[in-house]
């Protein structure tokens, strides 16, 4: 979340050597940020010599790699040069790591363990890129939800964390957005909250489990 506890004490000056207590390479290239759970960093990166897409596992204490798994091969798709094809930020509920990429024309999520095996991959739906993917994939309840603004036929998916199933699919009118969806806790309900170009929509949660309405 980027915030520290007042007793954290964090540093605030860094230096090629200041407060620096590891640095370790990170082959391919990406724009994600990093996300950590307990002694874990999990990270996205993509080749685009040999088109590849994988998920990335380092050791929070020292930095080494733990495991790199490769996700996706081939179907990389036209993005802006200053983008990169691995820029959605991985999420992690302590049992799967959940990262979402575009290829072959459509928008991809998968779940991968704390070991970098494959649970379950799933095709969300079609994807037409006009200068690539940033959405981050977010967590609420049992699902795992995803934008995916693009010119056209925008839409907001949710995916069950267990089966990979794509329990809904709703169609967004005011698409052209490259920000994640929130779902902040508001007066007394659960809101899915997602910017689109020159708005921000409201999506009422019905449940955490399996439906959203617009609001």
């Amino acid at each position: 979340s980027g915030i520290a506890h007042a007793s954290a004490n964090p540093p605030t000056t860094w230096s090629p050597d200041e407060n620096v207590v590891w640095r370790t390479p990170v082959n391919g290239r990406g724009h994600s940020s990093p996300t950590v759970w307990g002694d874990h960093i999990f990270l996205t990166t993509a080749d685009e010599g040999d088109e590849s897409l994988s998920v990335l596992c380092f050791d929070a204490v020292d930095g080494r790699l733990r495991w790199q798994r490769e996700v996706h091969r081939g179907g990389f798709m036209h993005m802006h040069a200053k983008n990169s094809h691995a820029s959605a930020t991985v999420a992690c509920d302590g049992e799967f790591v959940y990262a979402a990429f575009m290829v072959y024309d459509a928008l991809w999520l998968t779940a991968l363990d704390f070991d970098g095996e494959i649970a379950w991959q799933t095709e969300v739906g079609p994807f037409r890129s006009q200068h690539g993917y940033g959405s981050s994939p977010v967590l609420f309840g049992p699902l795992v939800i995803l934008a995916a603004d693009q010119p056209g036929s925008s839409f907001l998916a949710a995916v069950h964390r267990g089966t990979g199933e794509i329990v809904w699919r709703v169609a967004r009118e005011t698409g052209g957005s490259y920000a994640t969806p929130v779902v902040p806790h508001v007066d007394v309900h659960d809101r899915l909250l997602m910017c689109g170009h020159g708005t921000v929509d409201r999506y009422e949660t019905v449940d955490s489990s399996l439906a959203l309405k617009r609001n």
